[in-house]
């Protein structure tokens, strides 16, 4: 079919068909998928800069290491959300052979990511590992020091420690296993 445009033009018609994308994407096995996983990153060591938080916690599993993105609505609109999470994405990918195998990765974007560019991104993510794993060695030596440390870190962050079984505490088992809030119920003074 010609057409009496391209007749004229130099160039030529356009080329028709797929173009060859260039797409930077984390590969199946680098994706984190199930909400147990970014729970478990996130109980693990946190570091922090300005334009975003990255948490990092080890597993025993021997699997890749696994990234995953939070980038609330905060972060602004979905074409502004969806640019940050390319940028951080494309960042990340580069970095992969820094993380160990087994390591869970969450990397969250606070507002301030929205209008930063890839430089400003790429310095605060450095910034942000770093932290992350000083605070993880901390972390280890602490509990090499005292080995019967509760190292979910519970009682640090605000949580209640588990207290041993048949301490009266309403909410815990008695010596028999019965919780004390339902022992309450059945004897009617809930």
């Amino acid at each position: 079919y010609e057409h009496a445009r391209w007749t004229r033009c130099a160039r030529g018609p356009a080329p028709q068909g797929a173009r060859e994308a260039l797409r930077v994407v984390l590969s199946a096995p680098n994706r984190m998928r199930s909400g147990e996983e970014f729970r478990a990153a996130l109980r693990g060591a946190r570091g922090k800069s300005g334009r975003m938080l990255v948490a990092i916690a080890s597993t025993t599993d021997p699997h890749p290491v696994r990234v995953g993105f939070r980038v609330s609505k905060a972060v602004g609109n979905s074409v502004v959300r969806h640019r940050v999470y390319r940028q951080l994405r494309h960042l990340v990918r580069a970095r992969l052979d820094a993380f160990k195998p087994g390591e869970l990765v969450v990397v969250r974007a606070f507002p301030r990511a929205a209008g930063s560019t890839s430089a400003e991104l790429e310095a605060d993510l450095d910034t942000a590992i770093r932290s992350a794993r000083k605070k993880a060695m901390r972390r280890s030596d602490r509990y090499a020091d005292n080995p019967n440390r509760n190292v979910s870190g519970a009682a640090g962050r605000g949580g209640v420690e588990q207290k041993p079984a048949g301490d009266g505490v309403k909410g815990h088992a008695d010596e028999n296993g019965v919780e004390q809030s339902e022992r309450r119920r059945s004897n009617g003074k809930a």
